[in-house]
């Protein structure tokens, strides 16, 4: 089957999909709240309405990196996006996952392992979602715009003018997700220029150079002071944060795995009662969701970037319960970094 065939038959199974629940609305879930998974779920959005569907738009976590927050305040798409604890199940609901493929997934709370979607487009290699009946396309991609895009310009849609911010969103998820154009495949950059078309420079250029808070350049400099080297893998941490801090996690990841010599980084903190971790991997020998997996479990993973580059990362519940308090924060922060570094250092 050809490209040109293997895209009808997605689309007409999307179609299949909205005329056999006509009353019935699709939620578009987003697990984890970045450029690419807000303009693959509004792409997704605008495909599934032009066919008729009721759609709404759910997101899990909170909206914390300062450059998520400026797309959604820029387009006010607080007014589309609604945080998955305020959803209330609809008769006919059918569900549609992005940037994520994984339907036990953590981070979809009270919905993890309680949804089957009829939907699900995503970059990520790992899937549990059955695909019988439905439009399960899960692909190595630098973006899941990407396909989403695909899809705009295998149905010949043409977004209007007023609703630009669309391919705004379509063309700032593959920048993102391709480390600004540079982890890119040819199918990520034909996309990519193919929707830039609809998108103003200026206001482009605006959502890339966001404002960071004073709080980012705090944790940046502890996590430069925290640093442990052991051979070619580093492990750091930024201590206790806020849930509005979380992403520095990553975009601090993605700093460090630039430092050279270093193929493996891992940067922690503590989030509440949880560690949440961003681990980037280089050593294309020793694939990173195999080594998080051996050493955290199922509540971690990751993918693999056109470039052979691993990014990955994940939770891991403390319970601290009795142990939890200001007075003792600074004893379970050294408790947990001399366990991070036996896993990391210790796993060959």
């Amino acid at each position: 089957m050809n490209g040109e065939d293997v895209f009808k038959k997605r689309i007409a199974m999307i179609n299949e999909i909205v005329e056999g629940n006509k009353n019935g609305r699709i939620n578009i879930l987003i697990a984890q709240v970045d450029p690419d998974a807000i303009g693959a779920a509004i792409g997704l959005s605008y495909i599934t309405r032009s066919m008729g569907s009721k759609v709404a738009i759910w997101y899990c976590g909170s909206i914390g990196h300062p450059q998520n927050r400026s797309i959604v305040n820029r387009y006010d798409l607080v007014r589309v996006m609604k945080p998955i604890a305020d959803y209330a199940p609809e008769e006919g609901d059918m569900f549609a996952l992005v940037d994520s493929s994984t339907i036990d997934d953590s981070r979809l709370g009270e919905l993890k392992g309680k949804i089957s979607p009829v939907i699900v487009i995503d970059h990520h290699r790992s899937s549990t979602a059955e695909s019988i009946g439905k439009m399960i396309w899960v692909e190595d991609m630098g973006s899941t715009c990407t396909m989403v895009i695909e899809l705009i310009n295998a149905m010949e849609l043409e977004i209007p003018d007023n609703l630009e911010y669309i391919p705004m969103l379509l063309a700032m998820g593959i920048y993102t997700d391709t480390k600004s154009l540079i982890n890119i495949s040819d199918r990520d950059l034909a996309a990519y220029n193919s929707i830039s078309r609809q998108v103003p420079p200026q206001e482009f250029g605006d959502l890339v150079s966001y404002p960071l808070p004073e709080t980012f350049f705090h944790n940046l400099q502890s996590s430069l002071a925290n640093i442990v080297i052991h051979g070619s893998r580093l492990v750091t941490n930024i201590g206790m944060l806020t849930t509005r801090q979380a992403d520095d996690l990553s975009t601090i990841a993605d700093m460090l795995i630039r430092w050279d010599g270093i193929s493996l980084v891992v940067v922690w903190g503590v989030i509440g009662n949880k560690i949440r971790f961003s681990a980037r991997n280089d050593d294309i020998s020793t694939p990173l969701d195999d080594l998080l997996k051996e050493c955290f479990g199922d509540r971690s993973g990751a993918k693999l970037t056109p470039d052979g580059q691993g990014e990955g990362g994940g939770l891991i519940d403390l319970n601290l319960g009795f142990l939890q308090g200001d007075d003792v924060k600074e004893e379970i922060i050294a408790i947990i970094k001399k366990r991070m570094e036996t896993l990391i250092f210790g796993s060959k």
